[in-house]
């Protein structure tokens, strides 16, 4: 494969904002520990990494777009997809800025202006949660809690679970989506003949530690990819999770990542390389250089493509993203804060994991623990505000699933959504895609 991009269009991926690392607060572990503690009703993170210039990198994207044009001409068949990527780019960052904004100051009115701001550009970009999605997820969570057998602890806790929510005695689950069983078969045929190289890197059995599996990566990359890859790294580095940085073609695994086994590395192995890594790959080889790094509206199908994926391997259909789901649709339905959004949480994950009816203080401090890490998440930031970006885990997981059962039994079509990162359900995309690789 050989670069076919503008100099410009270059340029222009490049700019990306940053959103996810300039969310990374400082203070993070002791704000977790006054809150668990019960010490500060919510937490106050310090975004450092949220507060600079941002004039500065908006008038260098527009700048670049227009040089953009001017490689490309404005009559490409390509423009709308950069003057798309170049909006997408000042959104962000003028969600970024409202976001500096809204931390810096005290003036309520100021904060209220600025929350609008945010809340208007969060669902720009992501979308906002759907009610009747929300009651399905609740719902799932609520079938699993055996309110016959709560004794104890547990049956204290589900008390107060039904005084802050009401609801959770009376919801009725509209049903949620599945896939196809051609479909199901359909795509395991596909996954094992794509990825049948890669996998071969993973022994059976074994366990994997964090250095382990940046070597079975690097294997992977190496001899599946050869010269392709040759510019792309594996490393280990302070983060939250694994994540592929498409634009600086590299491979993060976080230091302190647990240990995993086998299969939980060939699950790995298809969802970060086979899908994430892959599309960058095919991105970087089209004429149209944001295909490497995400057209808009890309991030559904980014994380769909991929769970669907790794769910294809073993067969296996599960909803993904149902506690990130919950706790964005508590804060955007119910209004809930940081603090009444956690203490819901941890309460209906508790319950929904008892087996026996009862609940050990070990099992509430990890639901506490998991909870904290999902309201985390949806609330960073900000601390206050719900951003929407984790709603594509549950969203794009089910998209990507029905474009799947709409191709079942097409090849080529299956291939084209791994030719770069697209929104799979957008016709525009996928010719985007067929035509910026055909030159």
């Amino acid at each position: 494969m050989t670069a076919k991009i503008n100099t410009a269009s270059e340029s222009l991926i490049t700019l990306r904002p940053d959103i996810i690392g300039a969310m990374v607060p400082r203070n993070a572990k002791e704000q977790r520990e006054l809150f668990l503690a019960g010490a500060v009703r919510n937490p106050r993170h310090s975004y450092d990494k949220l507060a600079y210039d941002y004039a500065a990198p908006m008038k260098t994207i527009l700048e670049t777009g227009e040089q953009v044009t001017e490689e490309i001409g404005p009559e490409s068949k390509h423009r709308a997809i950069y003057d798309e990527t170049v909006e997408t780019y000042i959104d962000t960052n003028e969600l970024m800025y409202f976001m500096n904004e809204y931390n810096q100051t005290a003036d309520s009115a100021k904060k209220q202006q600025y929350r609008d701001e945010i809340m208007k550009l969060n669902v720009e970009l992501h979308g906002a949660p759907v009610e009747r999605e929300y009651h399905h997820v609740l719902a799932s969570f609520l079938d699993k809690i055996d309110t016959k057998s709560l004794t104890g602890r547990a049956l204290a806790i589900y008390q107060e679970l039904l005084g802050a929510m009401p609801i959770a005695d009376t919801l009725e689950d509209p049903g949620g989506y599945e896939p196809k069983p051609e479909t199901m078969a359909w795509m395991q045929q596909m996954v094992e003949s794509l990825y049948g190289g890669m996998l071969a890197h993973v022994e059976d059995g074994r366990i994997y530690t964090a250095e382990q599996l940046r070597h079975v990566f690097e294997q992977v990359i190496r001899s599946e990819f050869e010269e392709v890859a040759v510019d792309w790294q594996v490393v280990i580095e302070p983060a939250k999770s694994i994540v592929v940085k498409a634009r600086d073609k590299k491979i993060v695994i976080p230091e302190d990542r647990a240990d995993v086994t086998s299969e939980q590395a060939k699950d790995l192995v298809v969802h970060e390389i086979g899908v994430h890594m892959l599309r960058a790959i095919y991105g970087y080889d089209s004429d149209v250089a944001p295909l490497a790094v995400g057209l808009t509206g890309a991030g559904d199908s980014e994380e769909g493509l991929a769970m669907a994926t790794q769910q294809a391997r073993t067969g296996a259909y599960v909803e993904a993203g149902h506690g990130l789901y919950l706790v964005a649709s508590l804060a955007y339905f119910e209004q809930t804060d940081f603090r009444d959004t956690f203490e819901l949480v941890w309460r209906i994950g508790a319950l929904a994991g008892s087996k026996d009816g009862t609940l050990s203080e070990e099992q509430i401090e990890k639901a506490r623990s998991t909870a904290y890490n999902q309201c985390m998440r949806i609330f960073r930031g900000t601390d206050d505000i719900p951003w929407f970006k984790d709603l594509q885990y549950y969203n794009g997981t089910a998209n990507v699933w029905k474009q799947l059962d709409a191709i079942c039994g097409d090849d080529f079509q299956y291939q084209l959504m791994l030719m770069g990162k697209i929104d799979v359900t957008n016709p525009v995309h996928r010719r985007t895609v067929l035509e910026s690789h055909s030159s």
